[in-house]
């Protein structure tokens, strides 16, 4: 989810107008899946059945390995 919202494609999209409706929800969705994500983290209590909905719904990096991030 963060690297989801963190794509410069919704930025762009917002600022140039194009699909600017679609990319401000795309951003907001994924905002709040990452909160959602993070507050479980956060709580000691990592939910990990809405760790793989998110992943099924996207499932865009499925070959990523998170310890390239840390």
């Amino acid at each position: 989810e963060l690297l989801l919202l963190t794509s410069s494609d919704w930025a762009f999209l917002i600022t140039t107008g194009q699909a600017r409706e679609y990319a401000a929800q795309r951003f907001k969705t994924h905002l709040e899946r990452f909160e959602r994500l993070t507050a479980s983290l956060q709580a000691d209590a990592p939910d990990r059945s809405l760790a793989d909905e998110l992943f099924q719904l996207d499932n865009l990096f499925a070959d990523i390995d998170y310890r390239d991030f840390v």
